[in-house]
């Protein structure tokens, strides 16, 4: 409204992998041993992703450090 210019990105709601670091959020990697890291900064991809506009929502799940193609963590998955 301001006439400021907006990135190509602006106001896109966005997920990120959980192997990516990012700034002020958990990021487990699916796994136990880094259930409560907490990165400094960003990783350069998504520092890109929020300075084009994006909005983080959220970060998906990964098997424990994207080892395998199938995406079951055992921090995430549901109590059977």
């Amino acid at each position: 409204m301001r006439g400021d210019r907006l990135g190509i990105l602006h106001g896109l709601p966005v997920s990120i992998k959980d192997l990516l670091l990012t700034r002020g959020v958990r990021t487990m990697s699916g796994s136990r041993t880094r259930e409560k890291y907490v990165a400094d900064e960003d990783a350069p991809a998504v520092a890109r992703v929020l300075a084009a506009g994006g909005i983080l929502i959220g970060k998906t799940t990964t098997l424990e450090f994207g080892f395998k193609a199938v995406t079951e963590s055992p921090l995430t998955v549901l109590s059977r």
